[in-house]
């Protein structure tokens, strides 16, 4: 069973009274659907912080697996996949993939498809070139916000090295 957004049903009971009742059932539910076997529950969230305490705890989640945001060669990767699916010229992708710190999946893609809109609009125009170049991809890349920030990549490092039991 996979849950998303866990921190919606499973917040500390001290902060989210209104979800008191919730995790009390959780908290009873948890163990044995972990008992029938060839069962797997996996939760995702971006604050594990705001989690009850309870509900992660050893014998209830054994793995805590910090994702963080991509790093600079999965960067590269997403650059790489997006821009396949283009016709460019000689695309610097290590170069995007260092501008573009803080990105997530769908940030890299938000911005591929601005520069292919921008190609497009040239093309309509009449004006060349008729392919994606550097520009447009390093002009994309300035007008799409980093949805990681700083702030936000070193809040993660310390929540992992809090929580983290791989």
């Amino acid at each position: 069973m996979f849950i998303d957004e866990f921190d919606g049903i499973a917040s500390r009971r001290q902060s989210r009274p209104d979800v008191q009742s919730v995790v009390n059932e959780l908290l009873k539910a948890i163990p044995p659907f972990r008992a029938q076997p060839g069962r797997l529950l996996v939760c995702a969230t971006n604050f594990i912080d705001n989690i009850d305490p309870a509900v992660i705890r050893p014998g209830r989640f054994d793995l805590i697996v910090p994702i963080g945001p991509p790093d600079g060669h999965v960067r590269e990767a997403l650059w790489l996949a997006a821009v396949g699916r283009l016709d460019h010229r000689d695309v610097d992708v290590g170069q995007l993939a260092a501008e573009s710190v803080g990105y997530t999946p769908g940030d890299v893609a938000l911005a591929a498809q601005s520069a292919a809109a921008a190609t497009f609009n040239r093309i309509r125009a009449s004006e060349d070139p008729q392919w994606v170049t550097n520009d447009d991809l390093f002009s994309a890349l300035q007008r799409t916000a980093a949805s990681v920030s700083g702030a936000d990549h070193d809040h993660f490092a310390e929540e992992s090295l809090r929580h983290s039991r791989i």
